[in-house]
């Protein structure tokens, strides 16, 4: 019961935790996708319709640059 009350009496801590793993967490599922984008041929880029210039400019990004600019 201590434990309850302590954790609802401190909402910060629990963002203190998630905050960073959520953005662990995206920075390794965009690594991840941009690992799968380097080992897609040309013609399988063309059906989902990206082009090599948009596929290298994604793979120059660093990894901490996890949101689309669209």
């Amino acid at each position: 019961m201590a434990n309850a009350i302590n954790h609802c009496s401190r909402p910060w801590l629990g963002r203190a935790v998630t905050t960073p793993l959520h953005a662990l967490l995206g920075w390794y599922r965009v690594s991840q996708e941009r690992a799968e984008l380097r080992k897609m041929p040309p013609e399988r880029l063309s059906d989902v319709g990206l082009t090599q210039r948009e596929v290298d400019w994604e793979l120059s990004r660093p990894f901490w640059q996890a949101k689309r600019d669209v």
